[in-house]
């Protein structure tokens, strides 16, 4: 629609395009995805029609058909379902709309190697262009992208490599993959809370993110939630849900109580909530310690560990420990976000404060039920030691008793020949 609005604001009110088309006038009514010019045969298609790849085809004709950008970051990697619909719209609609002698402009950004984008690229019957910045980042356009300001973007790798490398993105690029995740069953989970709800410990985790702006204000960015459950006797690690929200400091505060005494009201065991503390952050936190009507107990994460590493640290995790993950979470909910897509497209994605908050829970319930069962492992063999050092006294003693009892014994068949 934008791309219409420029050409009809050009035909209307460039005076140069009318000096060289002056013929170039409207005809019958304009509206938003169509445009009709005067012309030598009367036509029932539009002169320019725009529509979104999804919002379909019906019928006509094109001379000239202009793909501009049709993949993008939703259809092509926060829901893989859509790469699919996109190729199957462009290659059995959009491409049947073509006259025989019509040609196809096709502009765009690189997104996924599985994606039109891709495909077109391989087809042959297509002449291409490309023009991506070399690898020693050489700048073609000085006078908009200085080398200093592309090798600030290009701390931004897989970004970079997209929009300025023209390099898709495939799975090496990402940390963790969907083959990583494993979902549980939720008339299972559902009757081991019913039926074994005392060996359940309940965790909440929050990314506060709180920041500072340059005039010291703070400066709120998405607030982002994890919960998950933990049996403690099977070692495993439920995440029964995650979202996020834009919420005022107060609110946030709100959430937090909410959470926390929604557990207590079903009547489990709360482990803790963590949060992460820094910054403006951490002081929200000891208000919340002083002040909170429900005296949620507060658990701060000070972490200075870079992002990427704790999501390393993440995938590792994920393979190394017993994570289960709501079904329900493999479907998006726009107003609550989405954690499965943050943590498979990470660094890619634009949001990744529930990553955060989920990569929080993950490495705090580690920590803490490891130094559980290491503390079991030390009593263990604390006792086992002490139980030895028993066993060596009474040998002790016995062996005492013994050479006493032969010592007298000695004596009495001494005194007896005597």
């Amino acid at each position: 629609k934008e791309r219409l609005k420029e050409v009809k604001d050009n035909i209307k009110n460039n005076k140069r395009v009318q000096r060289v088309f002056p013929n170039l006038k409207p005809s019958k009514k304009w509206n938003e995805k169509k445009i009709y010019v005067t012309r030598t045969k009367n036509f029932k298609d539009a002169t320019v029609t725009a529509v979104g790849i999804t919002t379909g085809f019906t019928g006509g004709r094109a001379d000239i058909i202009v793909g501009d950008d049709v993949v993008s970051m939703k259809n092509a990697l926060v829901n893989p379902k859509l790469r699919l619909v996109v190729k199957e719209i462009w290659d059995n609609d959009v491409e049947n709309l073509l006259v025989p002698d019509g040609k196809i402009i096709y502009i765009c950004t690189p997104w996924h190697y599985k994606d039109l984008s891709s495909e077109i690229k391989k087809d042959e019957t297509f002449k291409k262009m490309s023009y991506p910045i070399s690898d020693d980042i050489l700048t073609i356009i000085p006078e908009i992208w200085s080398r200093k300001k592309l090798l600030a973007k290009s701390k931004k790798k897989l970004s970079f490599a997209r929009g300025y490398l023209l390099k898709p993105l495939d799975e090496k690029s990402t940390i963790i993959t969907q083959e990583n995740l494993e979902w549980y069953d939720k008339d299972d989970f559902d009757s081991l809370v019913d039926d074994h709800k005392d060996r359940l410990v309940w965790y909440n985790s929050y990314d506060l993110n709180i920041k500072k702006t340059g005039s010291g204000k703070s400066k709120t960015d998405f607030f982002a939630g994890t919960k998950g459950c933990y049996d403690t006797k099977t070692s495993t690690l439920y995440v029964v849900d995650s979202y996020h929200a834009r919420l005022g400091l107060t609110q946030r505060v709100s959430a937090i109580e909410g959470d926390y005494s929604a557990l207590i009201e079903e009547g489990f065991t709360v482990g803790g909530t963590f949060v992460e503390a820094v910054a403006a952050q951490y002081t929200m936190i000891e208000i919340m310690k002083v002040f909170s009507s429900t005296k949620v107990k507060i658990i701060p994460i000070n972490t200075n560990i870079p992002k990427q590493v704790r999501v390393e640290v993440l995938a590792d995790l994920l393979e190394t420990m017993n994570i289960k993950f709501n079904p329900d979470l493999k479907t998006p909910v726009e107003s609550r976000g989405n954690l499965i897509t943050e943590m498979t497209l990470f660094p890619v994605y634009g949001n990744d404060d529930m990553v955060d908050s989920l990569s929080q829970l993950v490495s705090k319930i580690h920590e803490i039920f490891l130094r559980i069962r290491n503390r079991s492992k030390i009593n263990a063999r604390i006792t086992r030691s002490k139980d030895e050092d028993k066993q060596k006294e009474r040998e002790t003693k016995r062996e005492k008793l013994r050479k006493a009892r032969e010592i007298k014994k000695q004596e009495r068949f001494k005194n007896f020949f005597q």
